[in-house]
């Protein structure tokens, strides 16, 4: 009688059950790695948003003392009444250097304020999502500079950087704060993240007064995300639910980048576009497009616009 030949006892995995473990584990390290990253950018953007609200906040306490908002300041000094005004940042004088300079006492700068220290950055200045070195090492333009921009078309209707200042006040805002952006993302090229120096028409240092690269003045608004073929004079960010701004009441919104840019023309913007949200009189409706207020507290929404 024939005796059953036994079965061979396996040990281990064949070569296909570790290929599938593997494609496995390599898919559930993917789904990590995504998750983890939506974890970095929602923290990113939610840093970047309360550095904008601290911003908008010193816009106020600027305000508050002077009676007037700070504006993006000019390349040359002038003076108004024997007073020094516009030029380079000069310590103490809170009239000259650029808008991030001005309000240097009310984020907690005032030593940097004082001292004009150029080899350091300011934190409430720079946006997470982007990662940029804090400051400029430049040995001819050393300092700190910043990832917001100024709306300069609330200090000239033509949003010439270099305007000297029309002492623009909140009063002033005919359109309603809450309408009418002050300070907000401004669109780069990621490969400049990591420059050490200025770029030219994107960054400079806070301590230039009057450049464009500290100001956003573009009359065919654009507002776009980070990209290659960023263009200078663009608004936009990092992010991709859309650019973070600070409107003039001190609320924080994300404006879409589907939003329509639209045109400025003699101080007024084109209804229902991001070119309505940057001059402080005519331009826009209230809501045109669906965006995400972050400070609940102070979303007062103004009257609606019409173009004169």
């Amino acid at each position: 009688m024939t005796q059953p030949v036994p079965r061979r006892q396996r040990f281990g995995f064949t070569i296909v059950e570790l290929l599938v473990v593997l494609a496995l584990i390599a898919m559930l390290l993917a789904l990590l790695l995504v998750s983890i990253g939506k974890v970095r950018e929602a923290a990113a953007l939610s840093q970047s948003t309360n550095n904008l609200r601290q911003i908008g906040l010193a816009f106020h306490q600027f305000h508050d003392v002077h009676r007037y908002l700070p504006y993006n300041g000019t390349e040359a000094p002038y003076s108004v009444s024997g007073r020094k005004r516009g030029g380079p940042a000069v310590a103490l004088q809170d009239s000259t250097g650029s808008w991030a300079f001005m309000i240097l006492p009310y984020v907690d700068q005032q030593a940097l304020f004082a001292t004009r220290d150029t080899s350091t950055g300011v934190a409430v200045f720079l946006c997470p999502g982007r990662g940029r070195p804090t400051h400029s090492t430049l040995a001819s333009n050393p300092g700190a500079w910043t990832d917001y921009f100024i709306n300069s078309f609330l200090n000239d209707p033509n949003g010439d950087p270099n305007a000297r200042d029309s002492r623009r006040t909140l009063a002033g805002i005919a359109d309603g704060t809450s309408q009418t952006i002050i300070v907000g993302h401004g669109q780069m090229n990621p490969k400049d993240y990591l420059a050490t120096a200025p770029v030219l028409d994107f960054t400079q240092t806070i301590f230039t007064g009057g450049s464009p690269a500290l100001c956003r003045s573009k009359a065919n608004v654009v507002n776009a995300r980070d990209a290659l073929h960023a263009q200078a004079g663009n608004w936009g960010g990092p992010f991709a639910q859309g650019s973070l701004m600070v409107m003039a009441d001190g609320s924080t919104r994300t404006f879409s980048y589907s939003l329509a840019g639209g045109a400025i023309v003699d101080g007024e913007g084109d209804d229902g576009t991001f070119s309505g949200f940057l001059t402080p009189s005519g331009g826009e409706s209230p809501d045109p497009v669906p965006h995400r207020d972050h400070d609940h507290d102070h979303d007062h929404h103004g009257g609606q616009r019409h173009r004169r």
